[in-house]
């Protein structure tokens, strides 16, 4: 049987590693795609109504006691927030995807050339 030398180790090693890599980033990249195309319901708890009628008056006022405000606009300012939330949650998703597409664009070259030094030293 041939001994496997400290060289050839070495490359199957790194190859070994970064193709490891490769599939996670491929793994995160699907998930964020899914994530994009069919984005699943914001799972929010329900925002009570004093706690969002504070967070409103804080916003707008500065002030949380002694202003009033109208039903209609706490319940807008929830939807409002749940707006934001859910293109900050599009947002990442962009923003996983691309790293997982760099991650990707980076580690196959490195990898494609460890493969081939590997192989070509057997």
């Amino acid at each position: 049987m041939e001994q496997i030398t400290v060289k050839q180790a070495y490359f199957y090693t790194v190859s070994f590693i970064l193709l490891m890599m490769m599939l996670y980033s491929l793994n995160g990249l699907v998930w964020q795609v899914i994530g994009i195309v069919a984005p699943p319901p914001l799972i929010l708890g329900q925002w009570d109504y004093e706690d969002a009628k504070g967070q409103l008056l804080w916003e707008k006022y500065g002030v949380t006691e002694n202003t009033t405000v109208a039903p209609q606009e706490v319940q807008a300012f929830v939807k409002e927030q749940r707006e934001k939330n859910r293109q900050f949650q599009i947002y990442s998703w962009y923003q996983g995807a691309a790293r997982n597409v760099i991650s990707l664009v980076v580690c196959f070259p490195v990898f494609w050339y460890h493969w081939k030094v590997a192989r070509r030293l057997e």
